[in-house]
């Protein structure tokens, strides 16, 4: 059976330090995939601080090794924000 392109996950409620293992897992999942891209849903995201933000550009950096790219989706206004004033709307794909 091939394995999945796109590397997918979902992330809810506020991404902050008291979240970081549970983000770890996710990256790890990401890093171990034979997946070059990711994609990831940002819905149901209250809150992100640098953590997130962490995350976020430590996806980016395993997909740009594999050739590929993070695409963040259904991004909420106050987190396109936070990716504003870092920059991370440049670097990253933002999809409806």
């Amino acid at each position: 059976m091939d394995s999945p392109a796109v590397f997918e996950a979902a992330l809810h409620g506020e991404i902050d330090m008291n979240r970081a293992d549970e983000l770890h897992v996710i990256l790890n999942r990401f890093r171990t995939s034979d997946c070059p891209c990711a994609r990831v849903d940002l819905s149901a995201v209250t809150f992100m601080d640098s953590t997130g933000l962490g995350l976020l550009a430590s996806l980016r950096s395993t997909a740009l090794e594999r050739g590929g790219n993070v695409t963040l989706t259904a991004t909420p206004p106050a987190v396109v924000k936070l990716l504003a004033i870092v920059g991370f709307d440049t670097i990253f794909t933002l999809e409806p």
